[in-house]
């Protein structure tokens, strides 16, 4: 992966956290905590975004220490949807500005590293397994949800 592709893989994960961050604006911790998607909250959601970068944090680093990584081998969805269970459960209590520093948290985590690594550890972790590339795409997947429920609920 050359340097623009590693600057427009930052530039777009930044872009799209900008409109995940614009999409939860003013709603409260009660807002946050209802019932909104599956019978996920908003607060559910974003404990889902912050435990993937977190896993992708991780994951990289197996990369970069040429490892296997490890949750490579999720065979079906009924399988994510027991990580990502686990994965919210830890999450479930924190206040809506607790939460938003843990997105930022784990999301500052991945950047640092993806801008600090080798060219071609960047490569592997997008193009591969860990699918860094993806960061921009499931803040914005997820943004959609929740502009969809906010139109739904009126708010």
């Amino acid at each position: 992966m050359s340097s623009v592709l590693r600057a427009d893989l930052l530039a777009r994960a930044e872009v799209a956290r900008v409109e995940l961050l614009a999409v939860i604006e003013g709603l409260s911790d009660d807002q946050m905590a209802a019932p909104s998607l599956d019978d996920w909250s908003v607060r559910d959601q974003l404990a889902h975004i912050a435990a993937w970068d977190e896993l992708r944090y991780y994951e990289i680093m197996r990369v970069v220490r040429g490892q296997p990584t490890i949750y490579h081998d999720l065979r079906d969805d009924y399988e994510v949807k027991d990580i990502n269970r686990a994965f919210t459960y830890f999450r479930r209590n924190l206040t809506r500005d607790e939460m938003l520093r843990e997105l930022e948290f784990c999301r500052g985590r991945v950047m640092e590293l993806v801008e600090t690594i080798s060219e071609e550890k960047v490569s592997e972790a997008a193009q591969g397994r860990v699918r860094i590339g993806r960061i921009a795409e499931h803040d914005l997947d997820h943004a959609t949800q929740i502009r969809e429920w906010r139109q739904r609920e009126g708010i």
